[in-house]
């Protein structure tokens, strides 16, 4: 990795890039996914010496326990298996992947036009730090589409995306050329706006802030794939607290609590849960607790700062006179579950302080969350068939991107469209053959 003073240094790697990208431009797609392939399963090997690595910079780095940095790599490096990666391209390309290549049919009814597409010359990658391995499919998808990738890393965490570059090359050089990893601090705009202009293609994970401010500042014809802040929740009817199996839902909410205490876009703010079952959402409440507490054990929880500390005693400090709410703290006061009979969406301060809103029926939760367009993510449910039925569609409406059981928020499949876009299509460029009509 190196840190970046200059414009002249922008400017020489991109050119390195585009070089670099002519001689994989050859290379067939199907190689590409077998040699990708190949690198996650390096990284899914607990004795891999780069695995290895990673797993004590990133606990060094980040504050998380060594057990969350397994499971962050186990969980990114599975999405991006040989297996995984061709039913992306057969989901979002038909089964033509040849396209990828060279000009293919594309429509067997259209037999006079044929289709090519390829990825950017260089694309630019700004990673965010706060969950382990969140930037990697970006980079993996930037290779998978042929392209050059000049990746930008958080101070916050500098270290995957470079000793994942080092993977690459390891297993193939042409990709590994096409992959420079560097740093520079937030808002050196000199630098940006010569790394803006000087791509085709910016991807950025970011607040909505930042983003608006990249988005200005972006020339056109430079795309811009934007992933900005949204919010998660989980909804349990009252036939699920009925069930034999209630206490396996407690373990797989505390569990969509606990990865990644609650610091990405996938992690759930609160639990809407019914009334009217045999537990009833307080004791679902105080159920989750004790779960929470026990997967403090499994899944231990990050370092915090002072100034994290702090924050959360000022946000308890809001509900411990509240008239309604009630506060349920595990013994080691790192896992709070805030319960409160009211009818609105409250947001965590997040590190395992979740909360738990009771509810009669999905006509209230609809009408609750209905001020929440665009801002939504993920959805879990644990809810009955007609149930579901009356969720689907409204949550769609909602521009929810995802719903899924409870117990895998954290486990997004390869295909997801993440923030309602395609997972391939914006990385790619097109060009329409039509010679004879």
């Amino acid at each position: 990795m190196t840190e970046i003073t200059t414009r002249e240094w922008i400017q020489k790697t991109v050119q390195e890039l585009k070089l670099a990208r002519q001689e994989l431009l050859m290379k067939p797609v199907r190689e590409i996914v077998y040699r990708l392939g190949q690198v996650a399963q390096n990284w899914l090997n607990p004795k891999d010496p780069i695995r290895k690595e990673a797993e004590s910079s990133l606990t060094d780095a980040t504050g998380y326990s060594r057990a969350m940095i397994q499971r962050a790599l186990e969980e990114t490096f599975q999405r991006l298996r040989k297996e995984a990666l061709l039913r992306l391209l057969r989901n979002e390309l038909g089964g033509r992947m040849k396209v990828l290549d060279r000009f293919t049919l594309y429509d067997k009814k259209q037999k006079t036009i044929r289709a090519r597409a390829s990825g950017h010359d260089v694309i630019l990658h700004l990673l965010s730090g706060n969950i382990p391995g969140i930037g990697i499919p970006s980079i993996v998808y930037g290779l998978l589409t042929k392209s050059g990738n000049l990746v930008k890393v958080a101070s916050e965490e500098p270290f995957l995306a470079r000793l994942f570059a080092r993977s690459v090359e390891k297993v193939d050089e042409t990709l590994g050329k096409c992959i420079s990893v560097a740093y520079w601090k937030g808002g050196e705009r000199e630098i940006e706006d010569t790394a803006f202009a000087s791509v085709s293609l910016v991807v950025a994970t970011g607040s909505d802030e930042t983003l608006s401010d990249i988005q200005k500042r972006i020339p056109y014809p430079v795309r811009f794939i934007p992933y900005g802040h949204k919010i998660s929740f989980g909804i349990i009817g009252k036939v699920a607290l009925t069930l034999n199996a209630r206490t396996l839902l407690y373990e797989r909410a505390a569990l969509d609590v606990a990865v990644y205490d609650q610091q990405g876009c996938l992690s759930p703010h609160m639990f809407f849960v019914q009334e009217g079952g045999k537990k009833t959402p307080r004791e679902f409440a105080i159920q989750l607790l004790e779960a929470l507490g026990d997967m403090e054990n499994t899944l231990p929880p990050r370092f915090l700062s002072l100034d994290e500390k702090l924050n959360i005693r000022s946000f308890l400090s809001r509900y411990e006179f509240h008239p309604n709410a009630e506060i349920f703290q595990s013994p080691s006061g790192r896992s709070v579950v805030i319960f409160l009979p009211e009818s609105r969406l409250p947001l965590s301060c997040l590190n395992r302080v979740i909360f738990v809103v009771p509810f009669s029926g999905i006509s209230q939760v609809l009408e609750t969350i209905s001020g929440y367009v665009g801002k939504i993510s993920t959805v879990s449910v644990a809810v009955t068939r007609k149930q579901l039925k009356a969720l689907m569609e409204p949550l769609h409406r909602l521009g929810v991107s995802r719903i899924c059981p409870v117990g895998w928020m954290q486990l997004p499949s390869a295909v997801w469209h993440r923030d309602n876009r395609p997972v391939l299509s914006d990385f790619l460029l097109w060009t329409d053959w039509e010679y004879d009509r």
